[in-house]
């Protein structure tokens, strides 16, 4: 049995055009508001726009310098949505 040839490699463009097809928006809160530390993280800062993320609330958590967010009927989270 013949090994299937595999397909040419796409052009850069396609690749570009198809990864960003790809991706998901995310909510962050929190120190990730911050343009700094995403920078520190990603290397770059991605586009986003503000959210309110409906019925989850935000805590503290004992021990912790980051907080949590636990769903909650009629709360709400501010933050941002990130591309």
């Amino acid at each position: 049995m013949a090994t299937p040839t595999p397909p040419p490699p796409a052009s850069p463009s396609v690749i570009s055009s198809n990864h960003h097809q790809n991706l998901h928006s995310v909510f962050v809160y929190g120190s990730l508001l911050a343009d700094d530390v995403v920078k520190a993280l990603l290397n770059r800062v991605p586009q986003n726009s503000p959210a309110i993320l409906d019925n989850f609330k935000r805590f503290s958590i004992e021990g912790r310098i980051y907080p949590a967010i636990l769903p909650v009927e009629n709360a709400q989270v501010t933050g941002r949505k990130s591309y």
